[in-house]
């Protein structure tokens, strides 16, 4: 997956438990990017996994659950031109 080409945002308010997640997902297969949130989305030093397909959000969050670490929302990118939205999902 290329740097700006995520399709989902999962939020967490831990650095580590994003950087944890990131690295549970390579173990699983899970193409995924580790970076800061967009300020749109969260307002203080929040960090985010981003997604790129839908079936690997559904698998990113089962082993989230499993794995019982919290975050803080998850939200799907919409891109129209030079615009970009968030939208959050609702799970």
């Amino acid at each position: 997956m290329q740097y700006g080409e995520g399709k989902f945002i999962i939020v967490f308010t831990s650095n580590y438990h994003a950087y944890y997640i990131e690295e549970l997902l390579r173990r699983h297969n899970i193409d995924s990017i580790y970076k800061k949130a967009p300020r749109a989305i969260a307002r203080s030093c929040n960090s985010a996994i981003y997604l790129s397909k839908e079936k690997d959000l559904h698998k990113a969050l089962e082993l989230i659950k499993q794995g019982k670490v919290p975050f803080q929302s998850v939200f799907e990118i919409h891109r129209y031109d030079k615009k970009i939205e968030y939208q959050k999902v609702l799970l």
